[in-house]
């Protein structure tokens, strides 16, 4: 089966800007995306959003994935927050989704143990990837932020990252913690896996900053690849299944519990 997206859902073009999603679309002369938005709300108003997603989206389900919740997840946008606001009491802590090329993730949480509420600070995801890109991402939130906490897939040549010399170095001297992930069948895990953050979201503890254009943006990218993780993204190839933001932001979840 060959699918091919209405709309590239790795678009990082603000919803509500219908006028500039062009390039974004399949056929952009054909089915514009106000016409697929359109198509969309009446899907919503009418209990069928499975048939935006199969029919409009053109986006293949798989019977028994477990899929985070749109409505949920809107309802934890702060529009008086913005990225970088790191709220008072808390301890911050990113998870970082390594990759050899492409584009790298880093994820940063700002944790209140006395409410288990969880801030979205910021999100990375920049071009280049391995040893090279994670020092550059842990030397600028430590400068940034004072982020001292973070929290590293390893596996295969991840492990590299924290064994490298000038990382330890660099680590040492400024007094800042680096914890292995292993990511193993653990992330379908139905208590301690990716979707048990869903109910972080149902419960109102995760706070997503909404409050200018770098916030909406990030924010955006964040709940578009939470919409479609599911359990088979990993088997699949291709950008129609982007997960590496919301692994980087599940890495840090065992910290947080403990």
């Amino acid at each position: 089966t060959t699918v091919e997206e209405a709309h590239d859902t790795a678009c990082n073009l603000p919803d509500w800007n219908e006028d500039d999603h062009v390039d974004c679309m399949l056929w952009g002369g054909k089915r514009t995306y106000k016409w697929l938005m359109d198509r969309k709300r009446a899907a919503e108003t009418t209990g069928g959003r499975a048939i935006y997603e199969m029919v409009y989206l053109n986006k293949a389900f798989v019977e028994g994935i477990t899929m985070f919740n749109s409505e949920d997840i809107d309802q934890c946008r702060d529009i008086n927050r913005r990225v970088g606001h790191i709220p008072a009491g808390t301890h911050l802590i990113a998870g970082l989704d390594p990759a050899s090329t492409g584009f790298q993730a880093c994820v940063l949480w700002a944790a209140n143990p006395e409410t288990g509420q969880l801030y979205l600070v910021d999100i990375e995801n920049e071009q280049g990837g391995g040893v090279i890109q994670a020092k550059k991402s842990i030397q600028k939130w430590y400068e940034k932020y004072g982020l001292a906490h973070w929290v590293i897939e390893e596996n295969g040549f991840q492990k590299a990252i924290r064994q490298d010399k000038d990382i330890k170095d660099y680590c040492s001297r400024f007094g800042i913690y680096l914890e292995g992930h292993q990511t193993q069948k653990n992330k379908y895990d139905p208590i301690y896996g990716v979707g048990s953050m869903q109910q972080l979201f149902e419960q109102k503890l995760i706070n997503l900053p909404y409050g200018d254009t770098e916030s909406e943006t990030k924010s955006n990218i964040y709940r578009r690849q939470l919409i479609y993780f599911s359990t088979g993204a990993s088997k699949q190839s291709g950008r129609n299944n982007k997960s590496d933001v919301v692994m980087a932001s599940w890495f840090p979840m065992r910290v947080i519990r403990r």
